[in-house]
């Protein structure tokens, strides 16, 4: 299902989730923002084959993401912040 583009490109991240939804008073104020934000990115990744890697995760995108196969995989570690040692 998902080939590498000639630059070597297999999959792509969208990183600060969390920060992206917070700081976005569209995503909060209104109810299908963030899910038709979602499944236009992963429809557009499925597309061209391209896996996408979720980061920084509300429990709200990870369960969106059950809908769409070109979300493979979600990052649950600590961030390279200050203050993570």
């Amino acid at each position: 299902m998902f080939t590498k583009f000639g630059q070597g490109m297999v999959a792509a991240e969208w990183d600060y989730q969390s920060t992206s939804y917070s700081d976005m008073e569209h995503y909060r104020s209104n109810a299908t923002a963030a899910s038709d934000y979602i499944a236009g990115m992963a429809d557009a990744a499925l597309e061209y084959g391209i896996a996408l890697q979720f980061c920084m995760s509300f429990p709200r995108f990870l369960l969106e993401s059950m809908k769409h196969p070109a979300v493979t995989n979600a990052r649950g570690s600590e961030d390279y912040a200050a203050g993570y040692d």
